[in-house]
């Protein structure tokens, strides 16, 4: 099964590489915590997501590494403030 943007939040494994920006557009997606403020931004390109988050590693059902940075995925790993990755699409794998 290929891995798009229908589907990726669904028992994916990737390691997204840092990066220092994100697409200047509205996220084609965002998730609150519990207080109502955005948690995660999620942007679609033809190439693969960008993902803004302050935590990585064990998110959900999903194992996604930040390379350089959150390397295992035992827990979820909280940082400091919201940093950026990018996965393209054809890294992005089924989780077993």
């Amino acid at each position: 099964m290929d891995i798009t943007q229908h589907n990726y939040h669904i028992a994916s494994a990737g390691t997204f590489v840092p990066v220092d920006s994100r697409p200047e557009r509205r996220p084609d997606y965002s998730s609150k915590n519990r207080k109502g403020r955005v948690h995660n931004s999620y942007f679609y390109t033809s190439e693969g997501l960008y993902r803004v988050s302050d935590h990585w590693g064990r998110v959900a059902q999903c194992e996604w590494k930040l390379q350089g940075v959150v390397e295992e995925v035992d827990e979820c790993t909280v940082g400091d403030g919201n940093l950026i990755g990018f996965i393209s699409w054809k890294d992005l794998e089924v989780k077993n």
